[in-house]
């Protein structure tokens, strides 16, 4: 009995790395954007705005922020150097919000590989420009 006890309160401390959905008293875990299109960095990017929202709901910089990027999102060309350019807009934002402080009881949901694959993107963009 005092096992159970602890692992409640070991869970209500810690917290659940799922969140309900909106209206719902289940948890549901969202898949990840995967970037097999370019335009997966905004999906990234509005997934970890939306994040934030939850956090700082009066904070009208990320209502601004969320708007261009689903704007982007809505507007990608098909063309794929134009649609690499939109891209190109929500890695920075999202590499922003990256280097960003960020505080403790709203970390930022990105794992190491999706770091590291934004960082390469970035760098090829970069690159890429540069060669212009």
């Amino acid at each position: 009995m005092k096992l159970i006890a602890i692992a409640v309160l070991v869970t209500i401390g810690c917290g659940s790395k799922t969140e309900p959905a909106a209206g719902s008293g289940s948890a549901v875990v969202e898949p990840r954007p995967t970037v097999t299109d370019p335009i997966g960095f905004c999906e990234r990017a509005r997934k970890m705005m939306l994040g934030r929202r939850k956090c700082f709901p009066e904070d009208t910089s990320l209502k601004m922020g969320l708007d261009e990027i689903e704007g982007l999102i809505a507007s990608a060309p098909a063309d794929p150097q134009l649609r690499r350019t939109s891209a190109a807009t929500c890695a920075a934002m999202l590499d922003g919000m990256m280097r960003a402080e960020q505080p403790r009881a709203c970390p930022l949901d990105v794992t190491d590989a999706e770091r590291t694959e934004l960082s390469t993107f970035l760098a090829a963009w970069k690159a890429e420009r540069a060669g212009h």
